[in-house]
């Protein structure tokens, strides 16, 4: 499976990354990049900011099983 995961550098982020690979999965994270990041076996790392115009076109064109949103900011 092929799973995005957005933000994912603090709080439970990296115990969710690190257990998707243990499983198997193919992670891409999608993240500001302002951290480190869990990236023992990412198929992909993807910087950016959701909230810049544009920055999520980075992803067009992949298709991704399942999306975790890990991102815990309050807009």
């Amino acid at each position: 499976m092929h799973v995005l995961v957005m933000g994912g550098t603090r709080f439970m982020g990296p115990a969710v990354i690190a257990e998707l690979e243990r499983r198997g999965h193919e992670v891409t994270a999608f993240n500001r990049g302002t951290r480190a990041t869990a990236e023992t076996g990412l198929s992909r790392q993807v910087h950016g900011d959701r909230d810049e115009p544009g920055q999520l076109t980075q992803l067009a064109g992949e298709s991704f099983d399942a999306v975790v949103d890990m991102s815990a900011y309050l807009r």
